[in-house]
């Protein structure tokens, strides 16, 4: 990363202090991975309203960041998440059927429930392309194998590999 670039993450930090710098970091790695690829952002359950608007004020960032130029926006979407009750399933299908032209480049759950994962799974592949990235919070800790079981249902584990990010234990994503 340029000298602005580190600025511009202090800065960041010290303006939302709730997410933590390693999930930055991590959110950083991952919108690097989707610059050559087309397609709208989606982050799928983030607990708290504050949560919420820090992904989505980070992402925007990343966005004037690596992009500044480019006409015609990524779409970001944070959708919130209510354990057990699919409402973010509920919002996926409203975005699946506003757009169903659309491409997804990049994915971040933080999803735990099996039932939830898979609905959301199911209804995102028909926009997933070549190069798509999906990334999960949680995924290898012991009491969150929803995300596991339901991307292995999805999915299965022959056509990828489910990589585990470098600076934490618990955050991996898969390049489709």
């Amino acid at each position: 990363m340029d000298e602005y670039i580190c600025q511009r993450i202090v800065v960041m930090i010290t303006l939302h202090n709730s997410l933590h710098l390693s999930k930055l970091l991590f959110l950083n790695d991952l919108y690097e991975l989707i610059l050559p690829i087309h397609g709208d952002i989606l982050c799928i359950g983030t607990t708290s309203e504050v949560n919420r608007n820090d992904y989505m004020a980070i992402l925007r960032w990343f966005s004037e960041i690596y992009e500044p130029t480019i006409y015609g926006k990524r779409r970001i979407l944070v959708l919130p998440y209510d354990s057990g009750s699919l409402s973010c399933s509920n919002d996926l299908e409203a975005y699946c059927d506003e757009g169903p032209h659309a491409s997804i480049a990049l994915v971040y759950f933080n999803v735990v429930e099996y039932d939830d994962m898979k609905e959301c799974l199911n209804l995102l592949v028909p926009f997933l392309t070549r190069g798509s990235v999906l990334a999960f919070s949680g995924m290898s800790r012991d009491d969150d194998i929803g995300q596991l079981m339901a991307v292995k249902e999805v999915f299965g584990f022959g056509g990828f590999s489910l990589q585990r990010w470098h600076f934490s234990i618990n955050d991996c994503y898969i390049v489709i």
